[in-house]
């Protein structure tokens, strides 16, 4: 393993102890519907209305967490569905207490 791929790991092992909030700083940057690029989100931790919000506007599991996670850090579901694979996977581990995973 890499010294970069250690710092990845003990970095994501740190956001999901801190609690209320986490940052994540995309690996592939994504481009916002009207402009704008985005590197960096800032995740909140879900309150239950988020849940039930994101449960009533979507189907299907991965369909509610892209849902809590877009209201969680500010963006839309639409800017939230171009991340990449690498970069979601990481925000699922880092926000899995939050998601009942933890």
């Amino acid at each position: 393993m890499s010294s970069n791929q250690n710092q990845t790991t003990a970095a994501e092992t740190t956001a999901a102890d801190e609690g209320a909030q986490f940052s994540h700083t995309l690996i592939v940057p994504i481009q916002k519907d009207g402009g704008g690029t985005i590197s960096t989100l800032t995740f909140d931790e879900p309150t239950i209305d988020d849940m039930i919000l994101a449960e009533e506007t979507s189907t299907g599991t991965n369909a509610h967490v892209v849902a809590t996670l877009s209201r969680s850090c500010g963006i839309t579901q639409g800017d939230f569905r171009r991340i990449k694979a690498r970069d979601y996977n990481v925000i699922l581990r880092k926000a899995g207490p939050w998601l009942g995973n933890g």
